[in-house]
């Protein structure tokens, strides 16, 4: 079987950068530890690997506690989220905004499922994941998502408790009594490791405060297509994401996926490529469309590839050039 390697659109890292710049912590050598330095170089709706994204969280968590995922999501802002912020502005209460969430997941996240069902006093989101997390982070990130779910049901400007129940999997070390400061109630321990709220009928359908101009504005946004988290597909985005400093390398791309060295290798094996394979054509795409621009430099551009010297960039542009893979529009995958 092929390595997993999960994406998220980087709006779900927006709130977290955001958070460590206005509360003055080392954004920078934070980010260059969980390996997402890139991250403030794209758009909210490009892919970045999930698991660097929970590294990220761990490491706050370390500095600053273990409640660090509502520490965050409660200063959270849905107009910085990107697509799910999206989804969420575009409705009108809790229950419609948590469906369309939820039916439109696969556009935002490759291994993530969460479902809305109808109960007898309300309504009931569950949370659950294709891939395993470390205990400790599996807490966190379900901490995060609840908290996130507990920002939006707060746009009905209702009063506490927001949430009529929540159960999910306590921290190894702090269990679940630091979140109940959060949410105003008690959360249990999951029985079965999913994340699961409860949210009264009346709290579910109560109007959104916010302004329908918002709604407007985010539903004439282009939407997403559903991500493709094949291995072939997820190594390419990983990779480019990489290229924007110039350093891609196996080391990065098995942190990306989780797994050792040896099954990596394996998994480019089974596909008949290697690394260096997707790396050359991935170097080549960003050389052809480099170079398309007027005011492009060879000598920049070779660096920005993580070539030494400037005659290596010359070699491969013949290389690609004659071996006839060299195109003028090429196709880029893009998700």
């Amino acid at each position: 079987m092929l390595p997993k390697i999960p994406l998220i659109r980087a709006g779900a890292v927006s709130p977290i950068i955001r958070w460590a710049i206005e509360h003055h912590k080392p954004l920078e050598p934070l980010l260059s530890e969980a390996d997402l330095g890139f991250v403030p170089l794209v758009d909210v709706d490009k892919l970045v690997p999930l698991r660097n994204v929970t590294h990220l969280l761990s490491l706050l968590a370390e500095l600053e506690g273990p409640d660090i995922g509502c520490r965050i999501a409660f200063e959270a802002d849905f107009d910085e989220l990107g697509y799910v912020g999206r989804l969420a502005l575009v409705n009108q209460t809790p229950r419609t905004a948590l469906m369309a969430i939820g039916q439109g997941l696969d556009k935002h996240c490759s291994h993530e499922l969460i479902n809305v069902r109808d109960t007898n006093s309300g309504i009931a989101i569950g949370e659950g994941w294709s891939i395993r997390f470390e205990p400790a982070i599996h807490h966190l990130v379900q901490q995060y998502t609840a908290s996130l779910i507990h920002q939006l049901i707060g746009l009905t400007n209702r009063d506490e408790p927001l949430l009529a129940k929540i159960s999910m999997i306590p921290h190894p070390d702090y269990g679940l009594a630091h979140l109940t400061r959060w949410f105003k109630i008690q959360p249990d321990p999951a029985e079965n490791g999913y994340l699961l709220i409860e949210v009264l009928k009346d709290v579910a359908d109560t109007p959104f405060a916010w302004l329908s101009l918002r709604r407007t504005e985010a539903s004439e946004k282009a939407t997403l297509g559903v991500i493709d988290s094949t291995f072939e597909a997820a190594i390419r985005t990983v990779m480019e994401l990489h290229m924007l400093d110039g350093k891609p390398s196996l080391d990065r791309m098995i942190r990306a996926a989780g797994c050792s060295r040896r099954t990596l290798q394996r998994a480019f094996s089974e596909l008949g490529i290697s690394f260096s394979d997707v790396l050359d054509d991935v170097r080549k795409q960003f050389a052809e469309e480099a170079l398309a621009e007027p005011t492009a430099s060879r000598a920049s551009l070779s660096s920005a590839l993580g070539y030494s010297r400037q005659s290596t960039l010359s070699h491969a542009l013949k290389r690609w050039t004659s071996s006839g893979t060299a195109q003028k529009n090429p196709s880029r995958h893009r998700n």
